[in-house]
């Protein structure tokens, strides 16, 4: 009887580390996920969102991955057309958002606008082995000026606003740039934002 018992107990205190497994892989899977409610949690305003994870596709890995969503609803429901804008990033990325709006951050940092330190560089070099989107905002990372963007495959946006939204004209200027049509020049003006995405080197240079 003693030894029925005691299979019972290591059975129980078995099942008690699985259960206690499982709520941490829980716990820590997600506990780089955030959700700001914005004029409760958060004031309405721009933010810098930096990435801190590490994305992997085979033996390549790109540090400062991260993803964001601006939503309508606490629960972000995609399929129910909750999400205003959403993107995937390496670097950093600059959002607006407004009283009402969600902020969903997965592996990223949030910083308001006026925190975030940089420097105002006159050139960028963009090597990451994804295609994922980087933000630079005129003004805060790059002076105003004429830049020459060269390079084998990429493609840019330059927009009024970090949302780049067709729909509401904040799309200033986009290409898809290849090794047969660059070097390019454009113009970038104070206040304006400077998307980019790539899976080759590429660099942005000031004239």
């Amino acid at each position: 009887m003693k030894e029925k018992k005691s299979n019972k107990t290591i059975f129980i205190v078995i099942g008690v580390i699985i259960i206690v497994v499982i709520a941490i892989f829980i716990l820590f899977g997600r506990s780089d996920e955030k959700i700001y409610e914005v004029g409760k949690d958060i004031e309405a305003g721009e933010y810098v969102l930096v990435g801190t994870d590490t994305y992997t596709i085979g033996d390549v890995s790109d540090d400062d991955f991260g993803y964001y969503e601006i939503c309508t609803t606490k629960d972000c429901n995609i399929d129910n057309n909750e999400v205003e804008t959403n993107d995937n990033v390496l670097g950093k990325a600059y959002v607006v958002v407004e009283d009402g709006q969600y902020l969903k951050t997965k592996s990223m940092k949030l910083y308001s606008i006026d925190e975030y330190e940089t420097s105002i560089a006159n050139s960028i070099s963009y090597d990451y082995d994804f295609g994922f989107n980087s933000y630079y905002k005129v003004g805060k990372d790059l002076s105003a000026g004429t830049y020459t963007l060269s390079g084998d495959s990429f493609y840019y946006q330059i927009c009024s606003r970090p949302s780049c939204s067709i729909l509401d004209g904040e799309i200033l200027a986009n290409e898809n740039v290849s090794s047969a049509n660059n070097p390019i020049s454009l113009t970038l003006e104070d206040g304006q934002y400077l998307i980019v995405s790539g899976t080759e080197p590429f660099t942005v240079t000031k004239q």
